[in-house]
Protein backbone atom coordinates (compact mmCIF):
# COMPACT_ATOMS: atom_id res chain seq x y z
CA UNK A 1 0.00 0.00 0.00
CA UNK A 2 2.91 2.63 0.91
CA UNK A 3 4.64 1.66 -2.68
CA UNK A 4 1.37 2.69 -4.45
CA UNK A 5 1.34 5.62 -2.64
CA UNK A 6 4.77 6.09 -3.64
CA UNK A 7 4.67 5.37 -7.09
CA UNK A 8 1.61 7.53 -7.31
CA UNK A 9 3.44 10.24 -5.48
CA UNK A 10 6.34 9.71 -8.13
CA UNK A 11 4.01 9.80 -11.27
CA UNK A 12 2.21 12.76 -10.41
CA UNK A 13 5.48 14.57 -9.44
CA UNK A 14 6.27 13.91 -13.29
CA UNK A 15 3.23 15.27 -14.30
CA UNK A 16 3.11 18.21 -13.19
CA UNK A 17 6.97 18.52 -14.33
CA UNK A 18 5.92 17.99 -17.90
CA UNK A 19 2.78 20.02 -17.51
CA UNK A 20 5.00 23.13 -16.69
CA UNK A 21 7.50 21.79 -18.84
CA UNK A 22 4.87 22.48 -21.47
CA UNK A 23 3.65 25.30 -20.30
CA UNK A 24 6.95 26.40 -20.52
CA UNK A 25 7.70 25.51 -24.10
CA UNK A 26 4.44 27.41 -25.32
CA UNK A 27 5.51 30.68 -23.47
CA UNK A 28 9.08 30.31 -25.32
CA UNK A 29 7.01 30.05 -28.99
CA UNK A 30 4.80 33.06 -28.07
CA UNK A 31 8.23 34.72 -27.44
CA UNK A 32 9.76 33.74 -30.96
CA UNK A 33 5.99 34.97 -32.21
CA UNK A 34 6.06 38.43 -31.00
CA UNK A 35 9.63 39.16 -32.28
CA UNK A 36 8.54 38.35 -35.63
CA UNK A 37 5.59 40.34 -35.40
CA UNK A 38 7.30 43.20 -34.19
CA UNK A 39 9.76 43.20 -37.07
CA UNK A 40 6.92 42.13 -39.69
CA UNK A 41 4.99 45.80 -38.26
CA UNK A 42 7.92 47.87 -37.97
CA UNK A 43 9.49 46.79 -40.94
CA UNK A 44 6.21 48.00 -42.78
CA UNK A 45 5.74 50.74 -40.43
CA UNK A 46 9.24 52.12 -41.82
CA UNK A 47 8.56 51.17 -45.41
CA UNK A 48 5.36 53.62 -45.03
CA UNK A 49 6.82 56.19 -43.36
CA UNK A 50 10.00 56.12 -45.96
CA UNK A 51 7.24 55.97 -48.71
CA UNK A 52 5.63 59.08 -47.43
CA UNK A 53 8.53 60.97 -46.38
CA UNK A 54 10.68 60.72 -49.11
CA UNK A 55 8.41 63.15 -51.55
CA UNK A 56 8.12 65.22 -48.86
CA UNK A 57 11.86 65.99 -48.14
CA UNK A 58 12.49 66.35 -51.91
CA UNK A 59 10.44 69.55 -51.68
CA UNK A 60 11.61 73.24 -50.20
CA UNK A 61 7.75 73.94 -48.76
CA UNK A 62 7.38 70.57 -47.40
CA UNK A 63 10.92 69.68 -46.62
CA UNK A 64 10.37 70.22 -42.41
CA UNK A 65 7.88 67.57 -42.49
CA UNK A 66 10.32 65.09 -44.49
CA UNK A 67 13.03 65.95 -42.12
CA UNK A 68 10.43 64.93 -38.75
CA UNK A 69 10.15 61.40 -40.46
CA UNK A 70 13.09 60.78 -41.84
CA UNK A 71 15.47 62.59 -38.57
CA UNK A 72 13.22 61.08 -35.67
CA UNK A 73 10.28 59.28 -36.89
CA UNK A 74 11.79 56.05 -38.57
CA UNK A 75 15.67 56.05 -36.37
CA UNK A 76 13.16 55.56 -33.23
CA UNK A 77 10.92 53.42 -34.42
CA UNK A 78 14.01 51.34 -35.41
CA UNK A 79 15.23 51.96 -32.04
CA UNK A 80 11.64 50.53 -30.68
CA UNK A 81 11.59 47.91 -32.64
CA UNK A 82 14.79 46.88 -31.63
CA UNK A 83 14.00 47.06 -27.91
CA UNK A 84 10.84 44.97 -28.01
CA UNK A 85 13.26 42.03 -29.67
CA UNK A 86 15.58 42.61 -27.10
CA UNK A 87 12.56 42.23 -23.95
CA UNK A 88 11.47 39.20 -25.88
CA UNK A 89 14.78 37.64 -26.16
CA UNK A 90 15.38 38.30 -22.66
CA UNK A 91 12.09 36.63 -21.83
CA UNK A 92 12.82 33.81 -24.22
CA UNK A 93 16.45 33.13 -22.40
CA UNK A 94 15.15 33.10 -19.02
CA UNK A 95 12.49 30.56 -19.86
CA UNK A 96 15.06 28.26 -21.75
CA UNK A 97 17.29 29.03 -18.87
CA UNK A 98 14.15 27.66 -16.59
CA UNK A 99 13.86 24.65 -19.27
CA UNK A 100 17.09 23.13 -18.32
CA UNK A 101 16.43 22.77 -14.46
CA UNK A 102 13.09 21.30 -15.30
CA UNK A 103 15.03 18.67 -17.70
CA UNK A 104 18.17 18.25 -15.41
CA UNK A 105 15.46 17.29 -12.90
CA UNK A 106 13.42 14.81 -14.95
CA UNK A 107 16.53 13.41 -16.57
CA UNK A 108 17.27 12.58 -12.98
CA UNK A 109 14.28 10.64 -12.38
CA UNK A 110 14.70 8.97 -15.20
CA UNK A 111 18.18 7.39 -14.50
CA UNK A 112 16.30 5.87 -11.25
CA UNK A 113 14.35 4.14 -13.79
CA UNK A 114 16.17 0.80 -15.72
CA UNK A 115 16.36 2.14 -19.36
CA UNK A 116 17.71 0.26 -22.26
CA UNK A 117 21.18 1.85 -23.59
CA UNK A 118 22.27 3.03 -26.85
CA UNK A 119 25.09 0.79 -27.96
CA UNK A 120 27.81 2.90 -29.46
CA UNK A 121 25.67 6.10 -29.42
CA UNK A 122 28.76 8.60 -28.74
CA UNK A 123 30.06 7.08 -32.42
CA UNK A 124 26.55 7.40 -34.20
CA UNK A 125 25.85 10.94 -32.73
CA UNK A 126 29.00 12.13 -34.06
CA UNK A 127 28.59 11.00 -37.25
CA UNK A 128 24.92 12.59 -37.56
CA UNK A 129 26.51 15.94 -36.13
CA UNK A 130 28.75 15.68 -39.09
CA UNK A 131 26.77 14.96 -41.60
CA UNK A 132 24.16 17.82 -40.62
CA UNK A 133 27.41 20.24 -40.40
CA UNK A 134 26.71 20.77 -36.18
CA UNK A 135 29.14 21.65 -34.12
CA UNK A 136 30.19 18.27 -31.73
CA UNK A 137 28.40 18.69 -28.00
CA UNK A 138 29.40 16.73 -24.73
CA UNK A 139 25.91 16.04 -23.97
CA UNK A 140 24.51 12.71 -24.52
CA UNK A 141 21.66 13.44 -27.18
CA UNK A 142 20.21 9.62 -26.63
CA UNK A 143 18.95 10.79 -23.18
CA UNK A 144 15.08 12.32 -22.92
CA UNK A 145 14.49 15.83 -22.68
CA UNK A 146 17.57 17.57 -23.45
CA UNK A 147 16.41 19.89 -26.29
CA UNK A 148 17.70 23.44 -24.47
CA UNK A 149 20.88 21.55 -23.09
CA UNK A 150 21.70 20.71 -26.29
CA UNK A 151 20.28 24.58 -27.88
CA UNK A 152 22.64 26.31 -25.51
CA UNK A 153 26.00 23.65 -25.68
CA UNK A 154 25.28 24.26 -29.43
CA UNK A 155 25.50 27.69 -29.00
CA UNK A 156 29.01 28.06 -26.82
CA UNK A 157 30.84 27.91 -29.99
CA UNK A 158 28.41 30.54 -32.27
CA UNK A 159 28.49 33.57 -29.15
CA UNK A 160 28.04 36.72 -31.37
CA UNK A 161 30.60 39.39 -32.12
CA UNK A 162 31.18 42.31 -34.49
CA UNK A 163 34.77 41.25 -35.17
CA UNK A 164 34.06 37.54 -35.17
CA UNK A 165 30.86 38.06 -37.77
CA UNK A 166 32.81 39.94 -39.74
CA UNK A 167 35.86 38.03 -40.30
CA UNK A 168 33.47 34.67 -41.18
CA UNK A 169 31.84 36.59 -43.39
CA UNK A 170 34.93 37.93 -45.40
CA UNK A 171 36.34 34.47 -45.13
CA UNK A 172 33.44 32.91 -46.91
CA UNK A 173 33.24 35.91 -50.03
CA UNK A 174 36.15 34.23 -51.49
CA UNK A 175 34.37 31.05 -52.23
CA UNK A 176 31.72 33.36 -54.39
CA UNK A 177 32.68 31.93 -57.35
CA UNK A 178 31.88 28.32 -56.08
CA UNK A 179 28.53 27.80 -54.61
CA UNK A 180 29.14 24.87 -53.03
CA UNK A 181 32.20 25.47 -51.47
CA UNK A 182 30.47 28.93 -50.28
CA UNK A 183 27.71 26.93 -49.16
CA UNK A 184 30.12 24.54 -47.05
CA UNK A 185 32.20 27.66 -45.71
CA UNK A 186 28.90 29.61 -44.99
CA UNK A 187 27.64 26.00 -42.97
CA UNK A 188 31.16 26.14 -41.19
CA UNK A 189 31.15 30.02 -40.29
CA UNK A 190 27.41 30.09 -39.03
CA UNK A 191 26.14 26.83 -38.32
CA UNK A 192 22.55 26.48 -38.16
CA UNK A 193 22.09 24.83 -34.48
CA UNK A 194 21.39 26.08 -31.29
CA UNK A 195 20.36 29.53 -30.81
CA UNK A 196 21.12 31.18 -33.99
CA UNK A 197 22.77 34.67 -32.29
CA UNK A 198 24.08 36.17 -35.84
CA UNK A 199 20.15 35.32 -37.14
CA UNK A 200 19.00 37.38 -33.98
CA UNK A 201 22.54 39.91 -34.79
CA UNK A 202 21.59 40.34 -38.27
CA UNK A 203 17.68 41.48 -37.81
CA UNK A 204 18.91 43.65 -35.47
CA UNK A 205 22.18 45.23 -37.43
CA UNK A 206 19.09 45.59 -40.85
CA UNK A 207 17.47 48.08 -37.82
CA UNK A 208 20.61 49.87 -36.90
CA UNK A 209 21.73 50.32 -40.77
CA UNK A 210 18.46 52.03 -41.26
CA UNK A 211 17.92 54.12 -38.71
CA UNK A 212 21.54 55.37 -39.51
CA UNK A 213 20.76 55.47 -43.32
CA UNK A 214 17.42 57.48 -42.56
CA UNK A 215 19.45 59.89 -40.11
CA UNK A 216 21.71 60.48 -43.22
CA UNK A 217 19.09 61.19 -45.51
CA UNK A 218 17.77 63.68 -42.93
CA UNK A 219 21.09 65.27 -42.81
CA UNK A 220 21.86 66.05 -46.10
CA UNK A 221 18.45 67.55 -46.95
CA UNK A 222 18.69 69.53 -43.59
CA UNK A 223 22.34 70.88 -45.21
CA UNK A 224 21.44 71.22 -48.52
CA UNK A 225 17.46 72.33 -49.02
CA UNK A 226 16.31 73.93 -46.17
CA UNK A 227 16.56 78.03 -46.04
CA UNK A 228 19.91 79.24 -44.37
CA UNK A 229 17.59 81.97 -42.91
CA UNK A 230 14.90 79.65 -41.70
CA UNK A 231 17.18 77.38 -39.65
CA UNK A 232 20.05 78.45 -38.19
CA UNK A 233 23.54 78.82 -39.66
CA UNK A 234 25.87 76.71 -41.23
CA UNK A 235 27.61 75.64 -38.07
CA UNK A 236 24.81 75.09 -36.10
CA UNK A 237 23.44 72.92 -38.65
CA UNK A 238 26.22 71.10 -38.00
CA UNK A 239 26.32 70.76 -34.59
CA UNK A 240 23.18 69.97 -34.19
CA UNK A 241 23.52 66.88 -36.93
CA UNK A 242 26.47 65.83 -34.94
CA UNK A 243 24.92 65.59 -31.44
CA UNK A 244 21.72 63.75 -32.93
CA UNK A 245 24.13 61.28 -34.54
CA UNK A 246 25.99 60.60 -31.40
CA UNK A 247 22.76 59.99 -29.79
CA UNK A 248 21.89 57.64 -31.84
CA UNK A 249 24.70 56.09 -31.89
CA UNK A 250 25.15 55.45 -28.19
CA UNK A 251 21.66 54.19 -28.23
CA UNK A 252 22.84 51.44 -30.62
CA UNK A 253 25.98 50.62 -28.54
CA UNK A 254 23.78 49.96 -25.78
CA UNK A 255 21.68 47.87 -27.82
CA UNK A 256 24.67 45.79 -29.08
CA UNK A 257 25.58 45.54 -25.37
CA UNK A 258 22.57 44.22 -24.15
CA UNK A 259 22.56 41.64 -26.94
CA UNK A 260 25.75 40.45 -26.40
CA UNK A 261 24.77 40.01 -22.69
CA UNK A 262 21.84 37.68 -23.47
CA UNK A 263 24.08 35.33 -25.87
CA UNK A 264 26.19 35.25 -23.28
CA UNK A 265 25.80 31.08 -22.91
CA UNK A 266 27.54 28.46 -20.93
CA UNK A 267 27.16 24.98 -21.55
CA UNK A 268 25.13 22.88 -18.72
CA UNK A 269 26.29 19.27 -18.99
CA UNK A 270 25.73 17.72 -15.22
CA UNK A 271 26.62 14.06 -14.39
CA UNK A 272 23.43 12.92 -12.89
CA UNK A 273 25.62 9.97 -10.60
CA UNK A 274 27.37 13.07 -9.14
CA UNK A 275 26.60 13.28 -5.12
CA UNK A 276 26.06 16.57 -3.53
CA UNK A 277 29.27 17.59 -1.07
Amino acid sequence: MKKDKEDQAFKNYINVTLEEYKTLRNESRQCSANIFTALYIGFGAIGVLGAVGFPLIAVAETVSSGLIIFGLFIPILATGISFIILGEATRFKRVGDYICFIEIKLSSLFNEIPQKKIENWTSYQKIIENKLSFPHVSINLSEPLIWERWLKCSSVSNTFSLKKFFKNYISCLKYLGCWKKFSKCFKKQFPLAGHLNWAYALRIGLLAIISFLSFGIAAVYYMKITPESKLFSYWIKISITIFIFIFYGLIWVIIYRIGQSITKISPININMNEKDN
